[in-house]
């Protein structure tokens, strides 16, 4: 596969496209959305906290069932959101990474691209992490930023400089681990620097440990 394909079609050209979504694929997708926007409304006017689920069902006018249907915790709710911003960035962030030279360069600016967010999200993102490395999440679906991280790495090996020896979904998972750290370590100290915290664990990531040397 060449890289004009990847750059005509993004990055959908390097895994296997889905489905066009059916009418009741489009009204579950547009539940989930309402329920979403709803959910934030109520965050943003009482506090994170202050929200149960059973607040959230009523306010946005579903049974308990189809909530936990579509969000199995609260803070679920904080991803969908994350979602919905790489979501929203897709197109224009697809279109910047494919035109950089290095797998380096990339993953440096589709983090990047995310920080601003995160920084206005920073009183939610404790809860997000204590839900994502939570052993019940376990088998969640992989989120739009899990898919770029597999797409960027599969982008990383079809240009030579990213290794192959390792599955991209493997070396996704090991990256996802990596961030999360890096934010709890972000979250936890008031004085760290959230650009500077990415640097180091992409760094960590892309670069590892070892002297070039011993390997």
């Amino acid at each position: 596969m060449s890289l004009q394909s990847i750059n005509n079609s993004g990055f959908g050209a390097l895994a296997p496209a889905a489905p066009a979504a059916g009418r009741r694929e489009r009204k579950l997708q547009d539940t989930k959305s309402h329920i979403g926007d709803v959910a934030w409304g109520l965050f943003d006017a009482h506090g994170y906290e202050n929200v149960t689920m059973e607040t959230i069902a009523e306010a946005a006018d579903v049974a308990k069932g189809t909530l936990y249907k579509h969000y199995q915790a609260k803070e679920s709710l904080i991803q969908h959101r994350i979602d919905q911003i790489c979501l929203e960035r897709q197109e224009s962030i697809t279109a910047a990474v494919i035109a950089m030279p290095t797998s380096v360069k990339r993953f440096e600016y589709l983090f990047r691209e995310i920080e601003p967010y995160l920084e206005s999200m920073r009183s939610y993102v404790f809860p997000y992490l204590l839900f994502m490395c939570s052993p019940n999440n376990g088998s969640r679906a992989p989120t739009i930023f899990d898919t770029s991280l597999v797409e960027l790495l599969r982008l990383g090996q079809l240009t030579g400089d990213i290794v192959t020896d390792m599955p991209a979904e493997r070396m996704a998972e090991y990256l996802t681990f990596l961030r999360l750290v890096s934010l709890m370590r972000w979250v936890q100290d008031p004085e760290s620097n959230l650009r500077e915290v990415t640097s180091e664990m992409l760094s960590l990531f892309l670069n590892g440990v070892a002297r070039k040397a011993q390997l």
